[in-house]
């Protein structure tokens, strides 16, 4: 059933305007964001080519390894994306309470690192033990949690590059201002996905449970963590 217009011309012209910009906006968007990212739809390409089929995690590996960062400034008309130099190989990132800096890991790092948006100056907020690699990091308040070691490898495939394969690790809790850090180690479980709650002092993080076995002598013997593929949700009440 047809309905009469309860506004007049120049409204509808106003309303067809404001809906031709927000199109015209999301259009720039989706091809900046694509035109950004062309090497990854290269690599799903080429990986389908070679391997027939991808699962959603292989995918997720893809397009999450070796990443920059790009800002969407959302108070321009049309909004405009801007890559931020010296970010490569980004695995993580998280933004600040007041928005005016990211926090971010790098794909094999043991490193946090803080960005400032302003000036896209950086520098190095914390160091976990050598070996490590981080990953996962949030912020919020003064409290920084990231996922550090457990089972994750890093390589350079043939075909899709440089990978991070991540089956969750231990998180560490790590004071900004006093740079104190706490471990939370819950023996059986490894973890992946960690969220502060806004005033940092709950966390949540998906949960995995882990069991040593073998390895077989001809992957080279000794001991192995296999890790479930089905997370429970865990709840920490942070001191």
């Amino acid at each position: 059933m047809a309905r009469a217009k309860v506004y007049s011309e120049s409204t509808a012209q106003e309303i067809d305007g404001e809906v031709k910009r927000i199109i015209d906006a999301a259009y720039k968007i989706a091809k900046d964001i694509i035109t950004t990212n062309l090497d990854k739809l290269e690599l799903i390409a080429k990986s389908l080519l070679e391997y027939e089929t991808l699962d959603g995690q292989q995918v997720e590996e893809i397009v999450r390894t070796g990443i920059g960062l790009v800002v969407l400034d959302l108070s321009a008309i049309p909004p405009a994306l801007r890559v931020v130099p010296n970010t490569e190989d980004i695995s993580s990132v998280t933004v600040s309470a007041g928005g005016h800096a990211v926090y971010f890991t790098r794909n094999n790092e043991r490193w946090i690192y803080q960005l400032v948006l302003a000036n896209s100056a950086y520098r190095t907020a914390y160091g976990f033990p050598p070996g490590e690699i981080a990953r996962d990091v949030q912020v919020a308040g003064r409290r920084l949690v990231a996922v550090v070691g457990g089972k994750v490898s890093y390589q350079d495939d043939p075909v899709l590059g440089p990978l991070q394969r991540d089956h969750g690790g231990r998180l560490w809790v790590v004071d900004l201002e006093t740079g104190a850090a706490n471990v939370l180690v819950v023996e059986g479980r490894f973890f992946r996905r960690p969220a502060l709650s806004p005033d940092g002092t709950r966390l949540v993080a998906e949960a995995y449970e882990t069991t040593i076995t073998s390895r077989p002598e001809s992957l080279g013997g000794g001991a192995d963590t296999v890790v479930g593929n089905v997370a429970d949700l865990w709840l920490f009440d942070l001191p």
